[in-house]
């Protein structure tokens, strides 16, 4: 017999909300675009996103502000420098189509981005000229939101000869948490040597400032010539030779004394 047909008719669903949200529970400077991202889910129907809204909310506020629907299958969104305003909270959503004339699917959960001002950061030690010894690095620490410092982190480099802007390799790092401005290196230093440091410190809301760098060059004072006086031991017929002491500061944990007659 001749075959016989039906029409076929493929359903079409709204998607489901979108999911892998990000960034959320983060902070960004608002100074900088943001790049908003999620994963697409069809309602069941296998229909690619189609086109997006994207939306978002201030510091728990009941307005909400749009992008509109926006026709496109990229999974991100990107917001340009200054949409926002740091020290401040934003919560955001995404919805997506799929068939189009079936309407978006649900909103997503909300996802939320802290905005905060990253911290700067500005080297007051050591000097272009280092004279004495061990090497120490201080700072000072601004965060235009208020955002204390968290943490922070410091590196000693070891120029290649006489040119400190060639550093060779870091010969020490240090860390630490909290407020504190300053740290001391345990590495060696030597005279005539050139040195590199490099600190950078991260705010409470979680931003890290940029590596800040100070060169220096290490020019240890002679010490004062000691005082020497003789003491002749008719005993032994020999000579005690007693030196005098070094002025205060003067002394060093390393010292090396050189006898000539």
């Amino acid at each position: 017999s001749a075959w016989s047909y039906f029409p076929a008719v493929a359903n079409a669903f709204p998607p489901i909300a979108p999911t892998s949200l990000a960034p959320d529970g983060v902070a960004r400077d608002a100074t900088s675009p943001v790049v908003f991202s999620w994963r697409h889910r069809n309602g069941g129907d296998g229909a690619r996103q189609s086109a997006y809204e994207l939306r978002w909310s201030t510091n728990g506020g009941a307005t909400w502000t749009s992008t509109g629907m926006v026709t496109s299958g990229a999974y991100e969104h990107t917001a340009p420098a200054g949409t926002f305003t740091n020290g401040t909270a934003v919560q955001w959503q995404v919805r997506t189509w799929g068939v189009t004339s079936v309407g978006p699917g649900a909103w997503s959960p909300s996802s939320t981005i802290t905005f905060s001002a990253v911290p700067q950061v500005t080297l007051t030690a050591p000097p272009p000229v280092q004279m004495s010894v061990p090497l120490t690095a201080s700072w000072t620490y601004v965060q235009a939101n208020g955002s204390p410092q968290a943490q922070w982190e410091a590196r000693l480099y070891a120029a290649t000869g006489t040119d400190p802007t060639s550093p060779s390799g870091i010969v020490e790092t240090r860390s630490g948490v909290g407020s504190e401005t300053s740290t001391t290196f345990e590495y060696r230093i030597e005279d005539g040597a050139y040195y590199r440091v490099e600190v950078r410190a991260q705010s409470g809301a979680g931003l890290w400032s940029s590596w800040v760098s100070a060169d220096t060059v290490v020019d240890l004072p002679l010490p004062a010539a000691p005082t020497v006086t003789g003491e002749y031991d008719l005993c032994t017929g020999t000579v005690v030779l007693h030196l005098g002491s070094l002025p205060p500061g003067m002394g060093s944990a390393r010292s090396d004394i050189l006898f000539s007659t």
